[in-house]
C-alpha cells in the first residue's frame, strides 16, 4: 500500500510540473507556426520541458519528448471533458416536468 502511495505522489508531482512548464512554453508549444514560432523552436521548447522534468522529478522514471506530450494532450482531453460535464450540468432544467 505504501509504494502505491509514493507512486501516486510523484505521478501528481510530475503532472503538476508539466502543467506548469509547458503553461510558460504555451505560446511557442500550441502556436501556429510562424516567422518567429518554427519547428526549431517548437522542439527546443519540449526539450527543455523534459529537461526540466527529469531534474524535478530525479526518483521518476526519465521521460522524454514523446510521453510528456501524451501526458500533456491527455490533460487536455479530460480537462475539456470536465468542462463540458460542467457545462452540461449548469444548462439542465433539474429534470422536472413542465409546470402546466
Amino acid at each position: 500500500m505504501e509504494l502505491k502511495g509514493k507512486n501516486e505522489k510523484k505521478r501528481g508531482l510530475q503532472k503538476k510540473l508539466i502543467y506548469l512548464w509547458i503553461s510558460l512554453s504555451f505560446d511557442t508549444i500550441n502556436g501556429m507556426l510562424s516567422a518567429t514560432i518554427t519547428k526549431d523552436t517548437k522542439k527546443a521548447a519540449w526539450s527543455s520541458i523534459e529537461a526540466i522534468l527529469n531534474v524535478e522529478c530525479p526518483d521518476g522514471e526519465k521521460k522524454d519528448v514523446g510521453p510528456i506530450k501524451k501526458k500533456w494532450n491527455n490533460l487536455i482531453r479530460e480537462t475539456r471533458a470536465e468542462l463540458a460535464k460542467y457545462n452540461s450540468s449548469i444548462r439542465g432544467t433539474g429534470g422536472g416536468g413542465h409546470p402546466g
